[in-house]
């Protein structure tokens, strides 16, 4: 087991906001003000609001909206949330936004009554997608929803003329009965694996779907458990790299929570559980052909970053320690051939604070880039809970998103932060309290999806 180090490298300074000149984009997606939805997009050195208050779905009386998801493939970007058009903080719509200029501007490809399923409740609840992936004849979004008949089900949308038009899966394992959702989904070449949970005879199971051109087939199910299993388990992630596809979640035991490990090596046609000791959950997983990154807590609370080492069909798993001093929790990873980065927060009893880890060496050691006394926002208060809610790599190119209270902010007026580099060794806030906001922010935000594209 080995521990993070906290000294800040002369490489990781904060420098100068770098020219970014090429057409690869840099995005970030959240809400702000009284929840009015933004996308925001870093291109030829200029920042860009392809969606503001201005520009809601066309049914939202309310004009509210947060975006959660975003996914560049090939030729389109897609961003996805949640509006609710009369404020009645009861319904959750599904709305999904589509670019095809890398986030300068963007259409309402899905909201109330357009490419939704046929039967989604429209009056309690609804839905959201949870994770976004793509091949290069597919887009593909995956969550959850409810009917109407009240019953939760998965959602499934997919799309073979890049988001214009969508369609829908009702496919389920065959002793299916509700509470069904999908939460994750990792695309390579022609084939999606998407991993959630379903519910059949009075338990929770997990749930591997391997989609690969015109097959669909569920590749995990009840029929494959843990022998220790009680009652629940749950697919929260999975990230494919090559052939190789890793998916991280929790089980019940019957007196435990235990963390959910399973790995292929065929690309999603077999899988085997996997062991991984002292952590009790895991919650996200970032892979490259050389290793994976997995993020989790034990019985505590307390976080953790896991790293596997890829070699010859093999697994191995290293935990990566946190330093007592402090509280982890790592909400985000994401790994490119040259770093891993992985963000959240850290707090003690009376102090929160962004974090931000970064690796050079397959995940094998780690360096600090943001902590409490270290490259937070200039008018940062410590006082007030402030965090990374995702981040993002592409080669040498990564964001990292969240919120943070300012020095003289009230609890519940927090502002959007977004850290970013283009090289990985200098790193600057291209968004905060102070700089580059939408134009009528009068008092609060949040980033919660971001997307980085390398320009190399």
């Amino acid at each position: 087991m080995k521990n993070i180090h906290l000294a800040l490298s002369s490489l990781l300074l904060l420098a100068s906001v770098p020219v970014y000149s090429a057409d690869a984009p840099i995005i970030a997606g959240g809400y702000y003000n009284n929840y009015s939805p933004m996308l925001v997009s870093y291109q030829q050195n200029q920042w860009v609001y392809g969606i503001d208050s201005q520009k809601t779905p066309e049914d939202n009386q309310a004009g509210t909206g947060i975006f959660e998801k975003i996914h560049c493939g090939a030729n389109t970007c897609l961003a996805s949330g949640i509006y609710d058009p009369n404020y009645s903080y009861f319904l959750n719509i599904p709305m999904m936004a589509r670019s095809t200029d890398g986030g300068q501007t963007w259409d309402y490809v899905m909201e109330r009554n357009k490419n939704l399923p046929a039967d989604f409740n429209y009056d309690l609840l609804g839905g959201s997608f949870a994770s976004i992936g793509s091949t290069a004849d597919m887009l593909i979004a995956v969550g959850s929803y409810t009917s109407n008949s009240g019953d939760q089900k998965p959602l499934l949308s997919y799309s073979t003329d890049e988001g214009l038009s969508w369609n829908y899966s009702t496919q389920l394992p065959d002793d299916s009965t509700g509470r069904n959702q999908f939460r994750g989904v990792s695309c390579q070449d022609n084939t999606c694996i998407v991993v959630g949970t379903y519910g059949a005879n009075n338990n929770d199971y997990p749930m591997i779907l391997t989609i690969s051109e015109d097959n669909w087939q569920y590749t995990l199910d009840s029929q494959q458990l843990p022998d220790d299993f009680h009652s629940t388990a749950l697919f929260e992630d999975i990230s494919c790299a090559q052939n190789v596809c890793v998916a991280v979640g929790q089980y019940y035991t019957e007196n435990s929570l235990k963390p959910l490990l399973v790995v292929s090596h065929d690309n999603g046609a077999t899988w085997d559980y996997q062991q991984i000791a002292q952590i009790n959950a895991l919650e996200k997983v970032s892979c490259t052909s050389t290793h994976c990154v997995t993020t989790g807590f034990d019985e505590k609370g307390k976080g953790y970053l896991a790293t596997g080492t890829i070699n010859n069909n093999e697994i191995t798993w290293e935990i990566i320690n946190s330093d007592d001093t402090y509280t982890h929790q790592l909400r985000s990873v994401s790994c490119s051939s040259e770093i891993c980065i992985a963000g959240g927060e850290n707090y003690t009893l009376h102090e929160a604070s962004p974090i931000l880890l970064i690796s050079t060496d397959q995940g094998k050691t780690w360096d600090s880039i943001v902590s409490p006394d270290q490259n937070v926002p200039v008018d940062f208060n410590k006082n007030m809970r402030s965090y990374f809610k995702a981040v993002n790599c592409d080669g040498l190119t990564c964001t990292a998103v969240g919120i943070y209270n300012a020095e003289y902010d009230y609890p519940w007026q927090g502002k959007p932060m977004l850290l970013m580099t283009v090289d990985g060794k200098e790193w600057q806030y291209g968004i905060d309290a102070t700089q580059n906001l939408p134009k009528d922010f009068s008092n609060s935000g949040e980033f919660n999806a971001t997307e980085a594209k390398s320009s190399n």
